[in-house]
């Protein structure tokens, strides 16, 4: 868990990570489970990260969250963390901008390989002079 920053009612927002199920709880002087050489956090024992406001006497309020064994670590600006500015989420939907150019490839090596095989099946055919 990471202290983020705190809302305009004086809520500590935090950054949660979650550990997959092979990860065991360490202390800060340990160099196992989820402690780095390079940092506190290892990013291959992460499954998913939320940011949550917390409440005293309440659970968590989550403002923002990712799908599990998709995200490893999250940014938040800090103005938005100190204006309240919050707005109605939606997941994304369809191809992502890599997955597009991963089909536009594709596509125009096929339309290639059948443009190809078309000439070749043109020339195969015509009457030789």
């Amino acid at each position: 868990m990471r202290l983020l920053g705190w809302t305009p009612s004086d809520e500590p927002v935090v950054a949660r990570y979650h550990p997959n199920d092979e990860a065991s709880a360490v202390d800060f002087g340990t160099n196992a489970g989820t402690i780095s050489s390079t940092g506190i956090t290892s990013y291959d024992w992460v499954r998913k990260v939320d940011v949550a406001a917390l409440l005293p006497a309440a659970p968590p309020r989550v403002l923002i969250a990712t799908y599990a064994d998709q995200t490893q670590s999250i940014d938040v600006a800090d103005q938005v963390l100190a204006s309240g500015t919050t707005r109605a989420g939606h997941p994304p939907t369809g191809l992502g901008p890599h997955m597009k150019v991963v089909v536009g490839v594709l596509s125009t090596w096929l339309l290639t390989i059948v443009a190809g095989l078309a000439w070749l099946l043109y020339m195969a055919r015509r009457p030789r002079t």
